[in-house]
C-alpha cells in the first residue's frame, strides 16, 4: 500500500510539474511575440524598460561580450544598433521557429533563427540567436543574447529520472 501511494504521489508530481512547465512555454511564446513586435515597433526606451532587463549582456559568435548595466545603457546601445538596421532598410524582425528551454519557473532560454526583413517583405538577412529570459514581477524580460551560428540548434533534453 505504501508503495502504492508513493507511486500516485509521484505521478502526481510529475503532472503537476508538466502542466506548470506548459503554462510557462505558452507565456514564454507570448513574451517572444512581444519582443519581436516591440523590438520592430518600439522607440529604445521602451524596449530597454519593457523588453530587456539590466544588466544586460550581449554575447557575439567569437565570444566578445557586451554588459549594459543600466537601462538608460541598454536605451543607447538600442539606439545605435536600431541605426544600423535602418541604414540597411530594415523594418522588422521575426523569429519563426525557436526552441524553448525551460530552466526553473522564473527562468528560460529561447533560440533559433531571426529574420530581418524590408518594408516591402523582401528578406535582408537570417542569424542564430539564444535569449536567456526571466520572469520578473512585470513580466518576462531578455537578460542576455547569444548571438550562433544558424545552423547549431540548442535542444532541451529533460531528464525524466528527476
Amino acid at each position: 500500500m505504501n508503495k502504492l501511494l508513493t507511486t500516485i504521489t509521484l505521478l502526481c508530481f510529475s503532472v503537476n510539474t508538466a502542466a506548470d512547465n506548459e503554462a510557462v512555454i505558452e507565456e514564454i511564446h507570448n513574451a517572444v511575440s512581444n519582443y519581436y513586435y516591440g523590438f520592430s515597433n518600439f522607440n529604445p526606451t521602451k524596449i530597454a524598460n519593457e523588453l530587456y532587463s539590466a544588466p544586460f549582456s550581449v554575447v557575439a559568435e567569437d565570444g566578445n561580450h557586451t554588459v549594459l548595466h543600466t537601462t538608460e545603457e541598454v536605451a543607447d546601445f538600442i539606439t545605435n544598433f536600431l541605426s544600423n538596421l535602418r541604414a540597411n532598410q530594415w523594418h522588422y524582425s521575426d523569429m519563426p521557429t525557436y526552441e524553448i528551454c525551460i530552466l526553473g519557473p522564473n527562468i528560460a532560454f529561447v533560440s533559433g533563427t531571426y529574420i530581418r526583413y524590408k518594408a516591402d517583405g523582401e528578406e535582408i538577412g537570417r542569424s542564430g540567436s539564444t535569449y536567456l529570459y526571466q520572469k520578473k514581477p512585470e513580466g518576462w524580460r531578455i537578460l542576455s543574447i547569444i548571438n550562433k551560428k544558424q545552423n547549431v540548434s540548442i535542444q532541451c533534453q529533460y531528464d525524466s529520472n528527476y
